[in-house]
């Protein structure tokens, strides 16, 4: 199987016409789409965490979302991305607070990592991700499309 380097992918989107060669402009002049909706974990209800790895597993219906909020803001289909970057941290948030761990310490007795150091403290508030979820628009239309868009995922 050959494998095809930027340059060749660039053209083949360029080639392509309509919303890929749109695209493939936008990034090369960096007239990129804006963040209009941005959360972290903790932001979610455990019913909205599931909706979105649901989306994020399902990109049919994630694109069926998107053109959705598209049509309502009146932004060309195609100019709206839900992203949820990593499923896994949205699944695993909880377990990523937790350092039960046993050390052994320099006297020979094992204790709990939170009873020998501080640091054990650090790492339990500690904030693993910055944002589980962005959608993205065209920057005309952020404010529309943030609007529509919490109604139409979260409500």
């Amino acid at each position: 199987m050959q494998r095809m380097v930027d340059a060749e992918i660039w053209q083949a989107m360029d080639d392509a016409g309509g919303i890929a060669k749109e695209m493939i402009g936008r990034l090369k002049y960096r007239q990129l789409l804006k963040v209009c909706v941005t959360r972290r974990t903790e932001d979610f209800s455990e019913e909205q965490i599931a909706r979105l790895i649901h989306l994020a597993e399902n990109s049919s219906e994630r694109r069926e979302i998107e053109d959705e909020i598209c049509r309502r803001a009146k932004v060309p289909e195609g100019y709206v991305a839900i992203d949820v970057p990593s499923v896994k941290l949205l699944l695993s948030e909880p377990r990523m607070a937790q350092v039960d761990v046993k050390i052994i310490g320099k006297d020979g007795k094992t204790r709990w990592f939170q009873e020998h150091t501080p640091i054990a403290d650090a790492l339990r508030r500690r904030q693993v991700s910055q944002a589980a979820m962005f959608i993205m628009t065209l920057p005309t239309a952020t404010k529309a499309v943030a609007q529509i868009a919490e109604r139409i995922i979260f409500q």
